[in-house]
């Protein structure tokens, strides 16, 4: 039986505001990416999250004065607690009265959008951020398209992190030009800057603790472990690169999603200790990511690829798939690289490029560290989002 509950978080709030709701549908993004627009619209809003609670440690880390409800909205299709989790979400919406609805992630915006318009609530927001039908065919494709232009057709407002997502979406026909707005230069979020850090001594010490020498040099993935994001791709490639550079290593942060992690740790045995490293997820992966010379993103979707302007703000050029979302976040040849879409010997090739070559990954690594404070700092970001909150219709108290 599906089952939610109601909390607030050190709440002192008296004073009348406009109720708005955020959906998600996993903690990890919320923690990772949202916690300070939550923040930041709390001190204007009266602000609900609703989200699956896959992750009740990182949940209670979240101290912020909002509501907190929790509904089990799963990530893959499971029509039975769709169902169910619908009409929990529509009798919420109902009661709670909420002016807004935003949701964020495709099966809570599925959900979420759907609910909100039989709820009648006013203003339905939908944040795109990466289609995960991109690569799949026939049917199933034609069945998630239609998913998401219901989605759209629901939305009163839409907001999409990239701009070649929006092209793509338009192309796709779920979108129609000027229905769905960029804010800025795209992400969600922006990076953290006093997080993520450009700071060669630290780095050093870093490296010499972590037992790196001098002369290795390392390449970083940080992200979920799925098929999806290429990380076969990235192995064959680093196979190739070590084969010919004993100087290469490989390091890998995240979550594992689908066993993908499982044969990440068995690839890592086929080399010597300390060539490939393997470590779960992180709250501060910058931690580990001051260490590395180079980020590589294989992913075959990306909505932005943030973790790309993070690596940028600590001076780190990346080397990403060429498609849509990643293309808004690395421009090629000047803050990295792009390589085919799956294809592990241009990857392979643009590794030995980089590997081979300080001069270029130092040029690459400043023109991005440079790209990424001037457009994307998380406080210019977060200015844009919440200017673009105000901007919508709520009505005013006196």
């Amino acid at each position: 039986m599906i089952s939610h509950k109601l909390k607030k978080i050190n709440s002192s709030i008296n004073i009348k505001k406009n109720k708005i709701a955020i959906v998600v549908s996993n903690v990890t993004s919320t923690y990772s990416y949202l916690r300070p627009h939550l923040d930041k619209l709390s001190k204007l809003y009266d602000v609900t999250l609703l989200v699956n609670n896959d992750a009740p440690e990182l949940l209670l880390e979240m101290e912020m004065p909002i509501h907190i409800i929790e509904v089990p909205i799963e990530r893959k299709i499971k029509l039975a607690t769709d169902i169910k989790t619908f009409f929990v979400l529509f009798l919420i919406f109902r009661k709670e009265k909420f002016e807004s609805v935003h949701t964020i992630t495709p099966k809570a915006g599925l959900l979420g959008i759907t609910a909100s318009f039989f709820a009648r609530t006013p203003i339905r927001i939908h944040t795109f951020q990466g289609e995960f039908w991109k690569n799949i065919s026939g049917h199933s494709r034609i069945f998630f398209i239609f998913l998401d232009k219901i989605v759209a057709f629901l939305s009163t407002n839409i907001l999409v992190v990239s701009e070649s997502e929006r092209d793509f979406l338009i192309k796709e026909k779920i979108l129609k030009k000027g229905q769905a707005k960029v804010l800025g230069e795209g992400t969600i979020g922006g990076v953290d800057l006093n997080r993520f850090v450009k700071d060669s001594k630290n780095r050093q010490l870093v490296r010499l603790k972590e037992g790196y020498l001098n002369n290795e040099i390392i390449f970083a993935y940080v992200g979920r472990l799925n098929s999806e994001k290429g990380l076969y791709t990235l192995m064959d490639a680093f196979s190739s690169v070590f084969s010919n550079y004993s100087n290469a290593r490989l390091l890998i942060i995240g979550q594992d999603e689908d066993g993908t992690g499982e044969k990440l740790e068995y690839f890592s045995t086929k080399f010597a200790s300390g060539v490939v490293n393997i470590f779960p997820f992180m709250r501060n992966p910058e931690k580990k990511l001051i260490i590395a010379d180079i980020l590589v993103l294989p992913s075959f979707r990306e909505g932005f690829g943030l973790v790309i302007m993070e690596a940028a703000a600590m001076g780190i050029t990346s080397i990403g798939s060429n498609i849509y979302g990643i293309s808004d976040a690395i421009q090629d040849g000047k803050t990295g690289l792009l390589f085919s879409v799956g294809d592990c010997n241009d990857l392979g090739s643009k590794m030995k490029k980089l590997l081979t070559s300080k001069e270029e990954r130092i040029k690459l690594g400043d023109f991005a560290y440079k790209r990424v404070v001037k457009s994307f700092s998380q406080d210019l970001v977060l200015k844009q989002f919440i200017k673009y909150y105000k901007s919508l219709p709520y009505k005013q108290f006196k």
